[in-house]
């Protein structure tokens, strides 16, 4: 798209010519070529707006921390304290205290879900 712009007259702006591709040519005054170009900028902000605010139902998971003992393993506490798979459990652990390994020590203390209270 090639734009081909004419100097301004004094008591009115000229037109813009717009070529666009496969030799099409189209004329817009400077204020139509504003008005798309803001109603462009409406859309696509509208869009962004929608993708950004399409989350999920779900609350989000509360955390606690957590000291490590003697003997546990991401796994082990994963498997109690997730609800679902706890390979998830291990992963969401690591994410949630950039852990780079999993390995974890005692007396360590890092965030893990809050433990579901049954009644």
């Amino acid at each position: 798209m090639r734009l081909f712009l004419f100097p301004k007259n004094e008591r009115r702006a000229w037109p813009i010519i717009v070529v666009m591709p496969f030799g099409v040519a189209a004329v817009m005054w400077p204020h139509q070529m504003k008005l798309k170009i803001i109603g462009i900028a409406v859309v696509a902000i509208s869009l962004l707006t929608a993708i950004v605010g399409w989350g999920s139902d779900k609350p989000p998971i509360e955390k606690e921390p957590y000291t490590v003992q003697e003997g546990d393993t991401l796994w082990h506490i994963a498997s109690e304290r997730w609800e679902g798979d706890p390979r998830e459990g291990v992963r969401w652990i690591r994410e949630k205290n950039s852990l780079e390994s999993p390995i974890i020590h005692p007396g360590e203390t890092i965030l893990v879900p809050k433990k579901e209270e049954t009644e």
